[in-house]
């Protein structure tokens, strides 16, 4: 995947600028004096170490632009050491650029090294002001690299329309369903080359507990009929006053017995290969059954007149009640009916949303009751928890499958792989990943490692947690599971998720390190058959959120919290745009109907200079749509 480039490909040289320049000022200046000097013997530089400098700077650089240091010096000291200095420093560049590329990390570098026009990659300031400008977004981050050197890389706007604290490269987004791939997808890769996950092999393999405990079914009768031959017609007059039995001639009787029995799936979860999971074809729900969860409220008050009713039933009472819910204020009424006659209307008992909370919840971590963290002040009670995965378990699977993106794939995905290692998934994923790539501003739960002023909020929860989501996932099936899921939960920066973009488009190595094989991330991100996705990957589309000439084999995703990364490895770009478009509210959708992701990705496929890949890329852009 990683190509071997020409230095005149990839150098970023100022210095080719600067030289330039220089002999510009020194044509003029001789122009100006009417008369041009030859070189003549420098003291302070020996004509060996001129001849080396010329050398070095002859194989790297278009000869004509040194030419004129092989017949010797200008006169004019201070212009000679300008030149003779911007030459040193542009072999120095040389080197550490080399030695970059080498290792496989990225450096910063001019545009114009990396292929790229600065003055057109400049015109994403403008795209991203004007966004925040009209509200989509508060802030955001972007990143831009191209043949292993950053050619772009800043952050803009506010952490939320306050204006008090400025968005720094540093700072953390919740990256939403990016995590699919920056995270659950990562390490379904390394443990599959490893050959410890089998992605044909069905989810149930890798779950101890597969018991599924089914309630609500739809009933189903089952008759059995059978005959029974009697050679004595007075043993089987004995059957003959069993309901369901009948003689169907003197020595032959006829048996039948009918079972009421809920109907149980012939399908469930632990069945679907885990290729089908990734690939978003398995069938499953779409969400996690959070539900009554989120409407925690309406769940207590079910849950109250359920108990009400059998405490009726137990006491052999047979009036006819009806419940009525009074919304406003927080009561179950009961209306007493006799002979079809209202005779009284009574409260049966009150009722508080602090106490359908408490029921449910607790507003701070109780070891062994309440230990799931949703918030910094809301734990889900242990029982809950459990019943939560109860009801996973028992989520339907459709017997025809079709692509249908939802959350919950990977979230089963990643509850296999924590079996499979033993270890929670973002302990394996910071040894393996994150901490050797030196992603150092990526996390989940990240309140436990990075201030509070350094997370960028998300919304301003006013349906079921009541609060600003402010260093907690946004996600609520994330958040049911404790801020670590297969499916969100991930905060990061875009540098950070650039050095993840640039090992996979290295082939898996980065800084000499081997993170994954080439043909591993070949695998995973080329398109799976009857589908326009990778394995856990997101592939360009007719309507995908990305550049028009995005090349067909690029791979990436998006976040349901304003993000986007796509790595591009036919012309070696990765890129990622980070926001808080939910803020302060997620039915802020301008960040799309703006199209500010599309366009940002576009400009740089527009700033690119390689005239052949120009050509190339239009072709095979048009040859998609």
């Amino acid at each position: 995947m990683k190509k071997t480039l020409s230095f005149s490909e990839r150098t970023i040289l100022p210095a080719g600028f600067i030289i330039t320049l220089v002999t510009c000022v020194a044509l003029l200046s001789f122009v100006s004096d009417k008369k041009i000097q030859h070189f003549c013997s420098n003291p302070g530089l020996s004509d060996k170490h001129l001849k080396y400098l010329s050398d070095q700077a002859v194989r790297s650089f278009p000869s004509e632009n040194f030419a004129f240091l092989l017949d010797g010096f200008y006169q004019n000291t201070r212009l000679k050491n300008i030149l003779l200095t911007s030459l040193r420093e542009a072999l120095q560049e040389k080197k550490r650029l080399d030695q970059a590329y080498k290792q496989g990390i990225l450096v910063h570098a001019a545009a114009d090294a990396a292929g790229l026009d600065a003055q057109q990659l400049s015109s994403i300031d403008s795209i991203v002001q004007d966004a925040i400008a009209r509200g989509a977004m508060s802030g955001a981050q972007v990143f831009v690299a191209r043949k292993g050197l950053i050619v772009y890389e800043k952050s803009f706007g506010h952490h939320d329309y306050s204006q008090q604290v400025p968005v720094t490269l540093t700072d953390l987004y919740d990256i939403a369903s990016i995590t699919k791939i920056a995270a659950t997808t990562l390490a379904a890769m390394k443990l599959s080359e490893e050959k410890i996950l089998d992605l044909d092999s069905p989810l149930g393999k890798y779950f101890k507990d597969t018991t599924i405990h089914y309630t609500h079914l739809k009933a189903d009768t089952l008759t059995r009929v059978d005959t029974i031959n009697f050679p004595h017609k007075t043993e089987a007059l004995l059957l003959t006053s069993m309901p369901q039995s009948s003689f169907l001639n003197d020595s032959m009787l006829l048996v039948s017995k009918t079972i009421i029995t809920p109907q149980i799936p012939e399908t469930n979860i632990f069945r679907v290969p885990l290729r089908k999971l990734m690939a978003h074809q398995s069938g499953i729900d779409p969400t996690l059954p959070i539900i009554p969860y989120l409407l925690y409220v309406e769940s207590y008050q079910r849950l109250l007149e359920k108990d009400y009713r059998l405490q009726l039933m137990a006491s052999n009472k047979d009036e006819f009640f009806e419940d009525v819910w009074d919304i406003e204020q927080d009561v179950i009424l009961q209306v007493r009916e006799e002979i079809g006659i209202v005779d009284e209307i009574e409260p049966v008992f009150t009722f508080s949303r602090k106490m359908a909370f408490e029921h449910f919840y607790s507003r701070e971590r109780i070891p062994g009751e309440a230990e799931t963290a949703i918030t910094t002040n809301m734990y889900l009670r242990r029982q809950f928890a459990d019943s939560l995965y109860q009801a996973v378990k028992r989520v339907k699977v459709a017997e025809e499958t079709q692509t249908q993106y939802t959350c919950l794939n990977m979230i089963l995905l990643q509850m296999a792989m924590d079996s499979i290692t033993g270890i929670h998934t973002d302990t394996y994923l910071k040894n393996e990943f994150f901490n050797p790539l030196g992603m150092k501003n990526t996390s989940y739960n990240p309140l436990q490692y990075f201030d509070q002023n350094r997370i960028i909020p998300t919304e301003e929860d006013r349906f079921w947690r009541s609060e600003l989501i402010h260093g907690t996932v946004h996600d609520p099936s994330a958040a049911m599971l404790g801020g670590v899921a297969g499916n969100a939960g991930l905060f990061s920066t875009a540098s950070d998720l650039g050095i993840l973009g640039q090992m996979l488009l290295n082939g898996g190595t980065y800084n000499n390190r081997q993170y994954l094989k080439e043909e591993t991330i070949e695998y995973f991100t080329q398109r799976q058959p009857d589908n326009h996705r990778g394995l856990g990957f997101d592939k360009p589309s007719q309507k995908g959120i990305h550049a028009a000439d995005i090349h067909p084999t690029s791979f990436g995703h998006l976040g349901y919290t304003g993000g986007a990364i796509w790595i591009d490895p036919e012309n070696e770009i990765v890129f990622v745009f980070l926001s808080n478009r939910i803020y302060p509210s997620a039915s802020n959708n301008l960040l799309s109907t703006m199209e500010v992701r599309q366009k940002v990705h576009q400009v740089i496929y527009d700033a690119i200079t390689d005239q052949h890949l120009q050509q190339l890329l239009k072709q095979k852009s048009q040859l998609t749509r």
